[in-house]
């Protein structure tokens, strides 16, 4: 099992650029999770439920893809609880709790549906799109564009990580 270190998705150099503010985060956040009716477009774990999947080759790119999404939130306390200014809400993070569940992000944000997302390992995404019926829409978290394919793409652009945004509304047959 993955261990959480207070390091974990924090950012430290004393070359950052200036802070983006409450609301440029949320919005940025929207970007990422949101389709253009302002509800969730990530792949669901299961259905009905607000828990949803996004795969990674390995732990370190698991950390790297939480970092992205993070990005500009400060943690605030020992609990890996990460507050965003005021009042936009918070992003608690912490290691999964299933194998193949590298981490887990409870999002609470404004402007946002609350939600859950696991970050997991291709192999346990792939247990649950056993059936294949449907492609997976892969997003840039940097900038937005939105591609259509059974496997990751290669990266997209610097320092863009890629989430998994769903199902491809075109059904696959055999």
């Amino acid at each position: 099992m993955l261990s959480v270190m207070p390091i974990l998705c924090s950012c430290s150099s004393s070359e950052e650029p200036e802070a983006e503010s409450a609301k440029q985060i949320t919005t940025r956040l929207k970007s990422i999770f949101l389709n253009d009716k302002g509800d969730l477009d990530l792949f669901p774990l299961s259905e009905g439920r607000n828990e949803y999947v996004t795969p990674c080759d390995n732990e370190n790119q698991a950390q790297n893809l939480c970092h992205a999404l993070l990005e500009g939130i400060d943690r605030k306390d020992s609990e890996n609880r990460y507050i965003l200014p005021d009042g936009y809400g918070s992003v608690i993070v912490s290691a999964g709790e299933s194998e193949g569940i590298y981490l887990t992000l409870i999002f609470n944000v404004k402007d946002i549906p609350s939600f859950t997302m696991h970050i997991t390992s291709d192999d346990f995404f792939e247990n649950i799109n056993n059936d294949g019926r449907f492609l997976p829409m892969w997003k840039c978290t940097k900038c937005g564009r939105t591609v259509v394919m059974r496997q990751r793409p290669s990266p997209c652009c610097s320092g863009g990580s890629w989430i998994l945004a769903g199902k491809s509304k075109i059904p696959v047959y055999a």
